[in-house]
């Protein structure tokens, strides 16, 4: 669930920094070092701390973070989920969540997890966020399960942790959870002089759940009945009303919906919302706090005063030692690990053939003379040789695989023009479509270009192709790694090295810090000034040093050099290739082949007037070259060049969809977090309100 409006200090979803500084917050630092250490474990930066430049840098980073241990398990189930809410006058909701996990085979468990999200950003003030006041009261298991647990905030999300590693579970457990909740009532404001009226907009099951869910039951019970009441399921900022059966009783909602989820590669969750008449409960204002919700706690919260005031002491020496370690620790890494590597002994671009080969490490020259080859590297797609040339999955990568899909079958793109807009394109299933002949990358593309439809319009998909993008790159980079071109996978390595950077300046900030933080509460000497001024800026330039290396630590395998070698052979024929090479016959079928590597070479308009070339003189002779088959709506498409310029308007639409924000578009995708109402005003599954962030098994 994407929110706007992140702290000032933030990561990205690979672990990157982005930095944005405009006064010093503690409770922000704070939080970003925890983010920092979780993402840092994730990705295999702990190996690398353990051989750390600075040891004190990495100790004041990690005092006090804990690292959680969850997991997704293949054969865990939610038999039962209920949650029952209850609205108190005071507009206080209580609410008690029965959940029936039955833990499948495979490691020890200890017991679940579950997450609520307590905070969120307001796109529509910036530097604010609503704040969802929880309290855990009780948390029982009437099967005997252990029910031990630890609450933790990860940035703007509950987490509630339930059991004893001492203790495993297996078969079917029931876990209660009762909380009481502050600030989730919305008053919305009548229009035309209608009468004021109150909501709750809750995601009682969120679309992060990591096991499937046969049944969830959530009642809601007011203080009177409810007015109205609405109830969606799907994926997030589905509207999809169909899948929720629904009653009301009384003073009591009741809705009901079955495989939710995880379900597949999909993810499904249910919100509801009940309306009341206004003045049903005394208190229906949002809790409103100045700051960002995915921010951490001050600093004194967690160290007294006093180690704050002493973190100076002893720091001579440390920032040009950090700094110096830095440079050294890094030109050695690289040397070691950041190099590509060849075959010894073979012609660049060969393979052996099976026996084995020697390698060295070297520095490959982008500019270094290849030889031309007449076709692409062996069974290597496009979106991957992308991936290879630049060690990163763009969206280039992407939409060349989307063309690659077209010419092979699987898709077919439509121009569909609108008067007075730019063109829209529908995409329909192509003869040649089998989920189960593609990789996992296309798969997650198709799905998120068509989801279960057998067509649909690009613009009506922008925002699950949002939410899916990032997960066709991770798939395009497993894939890359998989098939042994890079020695550690890209995103990964680059990650770990730009988490390490980011500890060090924050290191280096929490040393000099407290030249800003104790100014006007603690007297500081000339001599502590410098100490803490010297440390921090010697161990931030230690992260920067890092963190302008975190690229060139990604590194090729041999085989990979080799792959390499071959595709820029290969841009070097699509560059040089001349009209009168190619037979009319055969024409459209080499156009279309190459094009999406064309497209990731960045040479498509020069292929394109090869093309052009090759039909004036068809025509010269009295022939006819064929226009591709995977695309139509073009009047022009015998025009390459012109073809080639409508394919570059789809790919810019495309990427500009994949890019779009998740929470935009008519959706209402923050309906509940702003007050908006969740009624008429287009509410949707995990669009905003109270309610989980998900859960699974640890």
């Amino acid at each position: 669930m994407r929110r706007r409006g992140r702290c000032r200090w933030r990561l990205s979803g690979v672990g990157e920094a982005r930095l944005f500084f405009r006064e010093w917050d503690w409770g922000v630092v704070m939080g970003l070092l925890m983010g920092v250490a979780r993402v840092g474990v994730a990705s295999g930066m702990r190996r690398w701390v353990g051989r750390g430049v600075s040891g004190l840098c990495v100790a004041v980073v990690l005092v006090g973070v804990g690292v959680g241990g969850a997991w997704a398990q293949q054969g865990d189930r939610i038999a039962d989920y209920r949650v029952e809410y209850s609205l108190r006058p005071d507009g206080e909701v209580w609410a008690r969540e029965t959940v029936d996990y039955v833990f499948g085979g495979g490691k020890d468990r200890h017991g679940i997890f579950m997450d609520w999200t307590v905070r969120r950003n307001l796109p529509e003030s910036p530097g604010h966020f609503r704040e969802y006041e929880m309290s855990i009261v009780n948390v029982t298991s009437p099967t005997g399960a252990s029910t031990v647990y630890e609450k933790r905030d990860r940035g703007g999300v509950l987490r509630l942790q339930i059991g004893d590693k001492k203790r495993s579970v297996s078969g079917r457990q029931r876990y209660v959870v009762e909380y009481r909740v502050k600030g989730v009532v919305n008053r919305i404001p009548g229009k035309d002089g209608a009468a004021d009226t109150q909501e709750l907009f809750l995601n009682p099951v969120a679309t992060h759940w990591e096991a499937p869910i046969d049944q969830a039951t959530v009642t809601v019970t007011g203080p009177v009945g409810s007015e109205r009441r609405e109830c969606w399921v799907g994926e997030e900022g589905s509207r999809d009303k169909s899948g929720c059966v629904g009653e009301s009783v009384g003073g009591t909602d009741t809705f009901i919906a079955t495989g939710l989820g995880m379900q597949g590669e999909k993810h499904l969750g249910m919100t509801v919302v009940t309306g009341y008449q206004g003045g049903t409960v005394s208190n229906d204002q949002p809790i409103i706090r100045e700051g960002d919700a995915e921010g951490g706690r001050a600093l004194t919260e967690f160290v007294p005063q006093w180690v704050a005031t002493a973190m100076g002491a002893g720091s001579v020496g440390v920032g040009g030692l950090a700094f110096v370690g830095a440079v050294v620790g890094v030109g050695a890494a690289y040397r070691r690990r950041g190099r590509d590597e060849q075959f010894v002994g073979l012609t660049p671009g060969v393979l052996p053939g099976g026996e084995d080969a020697v390698t060295e490490a070297v520095r490959l020259s982008a500019s270094a003379p290849v030889a031309v080859r007449f076709e692409p590297p062996q069974d290597s797609l496009p979106g991957l040789i992308g991936t290879l040339q630049d060690e990163s999955a763009d969206m280039v990568d992407v939409t060349a695989s989307i063309v690659d899909l077209a010419v092979r079958g699987v898709v077919v793109i439509e121009e569909v023009p609108r008067q007075g807009k730019d063109s829209d394109w529908r995409i329909r299933r192509g003869e040649n479509f089998d989920e189960g002949q593609l990789l996992r990358y296309e798969r997650t593309l198709v799905q998120a270009l068509l989801g279960s439809s057998e067509t649909a319009l690009l613009s009506s998909r922008r925002r699950q192709m949002a939410t899916r993008v990032d997960l066709v790159k991770s798939y395009m980079y497993d894939e890359v790694t998989a098939r042994g071109w890079f020695r550690q996978n890209p995103k990964q390595t680059r990650s770990a090295w730009a988490g390490l950077g980011v500890i060090l300046l924050i290191a280096g900030a929490v040393l000099a810090a407290p030249l800003l933080f104790m100014s006007g509460t603690v007297a500081l000497t000339g001599a502590q000034f410098g100490m803490f001024l010297c440390a921090g800026a010697g161990v931030a330039a230690a992260g920067v040093v890092v963190l302008l290396m975190a690229r060139s630590m990604v590194a090729r395998t041999a085989a990979g050099t080799a792959v390499l070698h071959q595709a820029r052979g290969f841009k070097e024929y699509l560059v040089t290739a001349e009209a009168g090479q190619i037979r009319f016959e055969e024409a459209e079928k080499v156009f279309s082949r190459y094009l999406p590597y064309a497209i990731v070479f960045g040479v498509a308009e020069k292929w394109a007037k090869i093309f052009d070339e090759v039909v004036a003189a068809a025509k010269a002779e009295g022939a006819v070259v064929d226009s591709p088959s995977w695309y139509s709506g073009g009047a022009t498409a015998w025009d390459y060049v012109v073809f080639t310029s409508m394919l570059r308007d789809f790919s810019g639409s495309a990427e500009s969809a994949f890019s779009a924000p998740i929470d935009s578009g008519s959706g209402g995708g923050s309906a509940g977090a702003s007050g908006q109402s969740g009624f008429g005003g287009g509410g949707s599954v995990g669009g905003g309100g109270f309610g989980g962030g998900g859960g699974g098994s640890w």
